[in-house]
């Protein structure tokens, strides 16, 4: 996959490989470009596009950002070497955030104690009064 740009670097389409090469004559890159089947967000988390069903019948995919300017590609090999890694990686965060709530949790359940027992006391000292 070739991407074809403006000049702005606005993904206009893709030319396969195969075709270019395999054309002969002096057609224009627009007459063999087509537009791509398959598009990947650059703020995509990568473990979302892991199994992606381009993955089965394409090597690259384009990546662009919001605003439809080309990023670059990403390779299908890249993804699968990389998918270990993420994969502990996302299970790093996942208990990372476990356990920062359950601290939090503990933290405003130990606060919300001194308050109620502070109350308390003040009311049992109101009705000894």
């Amino acid at each position: 996959m070739i991407p074809v740009l403006d000049e702005k670097r606005h993904l206009l389409g893709v030319i396969d490989l195969y075709d270019l090469l395999g054309n002969t004559d002096r057609r224009l890159v627009q007459n063999l470009m087509h537009s791509p089947d398959h598009v990947l967000f650059g703020r995509a988390a990568l473990h979302t596009v892991t199994n992606h069903p381009a993955w089965l019948h394409q090597d690259s995919l384009p990546v662009v950002n919001r605003n439809g300017i080309f990023q670059g590609a990403l390779r299908r090999s890249r993804v699968t070497e990389e998918r270990p890694q993420l994969l502990s990686e996302v299970a790093e965060h996942n208990e990372l955030i476990s356990t920062r709530a359950a601290l939090a949790d503990i933290f405003w359940l130990a606060v919300g104690a001194l308050f109620v027992g502070n109350a308390s006391r003040a009311d049992r000292r109101q009705r000894e009064t």
